[in-house]
């Protein structure tokens, strides 16, 4: 899951690839297509958080992912904490990381 703030807003997509690049520096690789809505906005904000969900979380996946009708709030009943670049964080995914964009390639 990649969560990212814009506007005072919190925005959230299922990404399908998510890689450890490095542990020093730490950094990671998501692919996002250029063109959806959440890239731009990760562009614009220069942050993101990826939550990491266990293996009974794939209802939490497949609302993030717009599988399920009739959701216009997928944050809505979806423990959350703020991060501290301000991203939102799920309470209960596996793991959790903060993060700033570094690199645009």
């Amino acid at each position: 899951m990649v969560t990212t703030l814009a506007d005072g807003n919190w925005h959230g997509m299922t990404a399908s690839s998510f890689s450890s690049v490095s542990a020093d520096p730490p950094l990671v690789s998501v692919c996002l297509l250029k063109g959806i809505y959440t890239h731009d906005l990760i562009a614009t904000s220069g942050v993101f958080g990826i939550n990491i969900l266990a293996a009974d979380q794939t209802e939490l996946g497949k609302r993030f992912a717009g599988m399920i009708p009739d959701i216009t709030d997928r944050f809505e009943g979806v423990d959350c904490h703020t991060s501290e670049t301000g991203v939102p964080l799920f309470d209960h995914a596996l793991a959790w990381i903060d993060c700033r964009v570094g690199l645009d390639e």
